[in-house]
């Protein structure tokens, strides 16, 4: 994160959801937990043939990307924060969680994510 961004940051300005986890996470396995999650939350946004840059995660600091999609676990939830500041791109990120990984507030048990890997590769 550059220290630009950090400058620029406004506090007031994102967006936070959490949902419950299914079941307890091992500490040495929430970082490839989180990642295998981001892998195929970036796919699903591809899939949605979305122009927007941050799908495919441009390098430039002026242009949103994904790594302004924060996901961690904590007490047993999922907390996804968007420090995108367009409301809209925010809820549609969420709605796409909400969508494919999330059964009454909670994090689905299977998520089908090969499924969704190979749809993405094509």
């Amino acid at each position: 994160m550059s220290i630009k961004y950090i400058i620029n940051f406004n506090p007031k300005r994102f967006k936070m959801r959490s949902y419950d986890m299914p079941n307890k996470i091992e500490e040495d396995k929430i970082v490839n937990y989180l990642w295998y999650l981001k892998t195929l939350l970036r796919c699903l946004l591809k899939l949605k043939n979305l122009q927007e840059r941050y799908v495919l995660g441009s390098g430039k600091s002026s242009i949103p990307y994904i790594s302004r999609i924060s996901l961690n676990i904590n007490q047993n939830k999922l907390i996804v924060i968007c420090l995108l500041e367009d409301d809209s791109t925010c809820d549609l990120i969420f709605k796409v969680i909400e969508d494919e990984f999330i059964r009454n507030n909670k994090l689905t048990d299977m998520i089908s994510g090969d499924e969704i890997i190979r749809k993405c590769a094509k």
